[in-house]
């Protein structure tokens, strides 16, 4: 469903990218921030007693016990910071009602640089764009097999 969103972005559609974003977020609260905290973490910290205990002595129990729920907890941390950033998209949506790509590498490595305002980036930038690039400005291993034929 994020792609389809990031296709009708791309394309500059931009009724189907806010009906495809409200769908990501429907199923992201849904899944993600309703059913993983009330159903996995709860039935790994309630229902695993028996079974673990079975398995494991008491003392290591408690262990694993606490490191699967450590993990479940920082999985679910991580769920609510990338709602926090859909919810900043969806704020930038509604205020400009233009879809905007917040991706931070989307032109490459020379992002950095060209924010920055370095003349590298730009002249590369250039010398890609214009076809000017050679087999000099391929790292080693492909200048070797550049033009060779293989079976």
């Amino acid at each position: 469903m994020i792609d389809v969103s990031k296709m009708f972005n791309f394309l500059k559609l931009k009724i189907p990218t806010a009906l495809s974003f409200l769908g990501i977020l429907a199923t992201w609260i849904y899944y993600r921030l309703y059913l993983f905290p009330t159903y996995v973490i709860a039935s790994a910290i309630n229902d695993t007693y028996e079974v673990g205990l079975s398995i494991y002595t008491p003392f290591s129990y408690y262990c694993y016990k606490s490191l699967c729920v450590s993990l479940l907890l920082a999985l679910l941390t991580l769920h609510v910071y990338w709602f926090w950033l859909f919810v900043r998209m969806a704020h930038l949506l509604m205020l400009k009602f233009e879809p905007h790509d917040l991706s931070v590498h989307k032109n490459g490595e020379s992002y950095e640089l060209e924010r920055r305002g370095a003349p590298q980036a730009q002249a590369m930038r250039g010398r890609c764009n214009s076809g000017s690039l050679s087999t000099h400005d391929l790292p080693s291993w492909e200048q070797e097999n550049n033009g060779i034929k293989r079976d």
